[in-house]
């Protein structure tokens, strides 16, 4: 698969992406999939402080097709790392 990130914002620690990714397989179980969304990283910390998309797939198999949509929207909530005073 692809995947696009470019940064949109920065402010302080915080940088925001846009990011893309596009998937697709071919044969007997093809599929497409396309995911959509937003990262916001602190540039002190590994985890995103937040992250949503949505993703569409289709699929087809057995003369059936399918279309899944999914949508996450995360936020961390705590840092078991930082430091303490």
């Amino acid at each position: 698969g692809k995947n696009h990130y470019r940064v949109v914002a920065v402010q302080g620690d915080a940088v925001t992406l846009d990011c893309k990714t596009e998937e697709r397989g071919s044969g007997a179980n093809s599929f497409d999939m396309t995911r959509v969304g937003t990262l916001v990283y602190d540039v002190k910390m590994v985890a995103p402080r937040s992250a949503s998309f949505q993703e569409i797939s289709h699929s087809q198999r057995l003369g059936h097709y399918d279309t899944t949509n999914v949508s996450v929207s995360l936020r961390l909530t705590s840092d078991t790392f930082a430091k303490k005073p």
